[in-house]
């Protein structure tokens, strides 16, 4: 198949090509690239080339996020609202258990919290799986290994790394997702077992209390042109600067969170496409 051509202004280049072997913001000439996109409702593509990608130890992760904020250096404020997952490795904790087990958990929609007040939530559920909803005492018998989820608490994004047993019941694993949760955020946010879904809430309440599970399990990556290794190619992700009550966030940036064993990394360069 033939490539598919984009025009775009070089004002819209994300990230210039060159390997990223950590976790970082995408820069342009080695410096940061942060897009104003104005106070208006914007719809748009972000355009992933993607060169090489090393997988040769099998576990190597990289998820190429659109992040949102208010703030023109993303020191606050962060949203994440759309990403694509790359590499070798399925360590998504959502896909890796739809793939070998009996589940198909899909992420409930998030609920903000309240100025009563009440706290911000949402639920992982297995509505149509084959073993109905999730109960505490119940072991999923998943291989041993870490997994990866994301889950964004108040609007601060956290990559959570959970170590994981074959032996451990579905409280057992609400449990370690708390434990790697709290860690990361220095906070009380819970994670348990209730009315058949794993209910993950924050800590604080009020109307900026939110919670968004945004691993990789909540968007598939499309290609456009020929994949050579399932990985290198063109990939598209589409995005509106849009969050909860239609709040408009006025400028983006692309972020890439990188784990496993990483000797080069991926390299991609990316520019932004305005569909409206």
């Amino acid at each position: 198949m033939g490539k598919t051509t984009t025009s775009y202004d070089v004002d819209l280049v994300l990230k210039d090509a060159g390997l990223v072997a950590a976790s970082a913001a995408a820069t342009v000439s080695s410096v940061a690239k942060i897009i104003d996109l104005g106070s208006g409702n914007v719809e748009c593509d972000a355009i992933i080339d993607v060169t090489a990608c090393e997988v040769a130890s099998e576990d190597e992760s990289y998820r190429i996020a659109v992040q949102l904020s208010n703030s023109a250096t993303f020191a606050d404020d962060v949203y994440e609202v759309e990403n694509i997952q790359l590499g070798a490795c399925e360590s998504d904790f959502i896909k890796y258990v739809n793939r070998i087990t009996g589940y198909t958990l899909t992420l409930d929609t998030a609920v903000a919290g309240l100025a009563t007040p009440t706290a911000g939530y949402q639920t992982i559920s297995n509505a149509t799986g084959l073993l109905g909803t999730i109960t505490g005492a119940t072991v999923p018998a998943l291989p041993s290994r870490t997994y990866n989820i994301d889950i964004s608490i108040d609007g601060s994004n956290h990559a959570l790394a959970v170590a994981l047993l074959v032996t451990d019941s579905w409280t057992q694993i609400a449990a370690k997702l708390q434990t790697a949760l709290r860690t990361a955020t220095s906070s009380t946010e819970t994670v348990a077992i209730s009315g058949g879904k794993i209910l993950v809430t924050s800590a604080t309440t009020g109307i900026s209390s939110l919670v968004a599970i945004t691993a990789g399990s909540t968007k598939v990556a499309t290609t456009i042109f020929g994949d050579t290794d399932m990985t290198t190619g063109r990939y598209v992700i589409n995005f509106k600067n849009v969050i909860a009550e239609g709040v408009i966030k006025r400028y983006m940036r692309l972020y890439t969170h990188v784990a496993g064993t990483i000797a080069t990394g991926i390299n991609y360069k990316a520019y932004l496409s305005r569909n409206n």
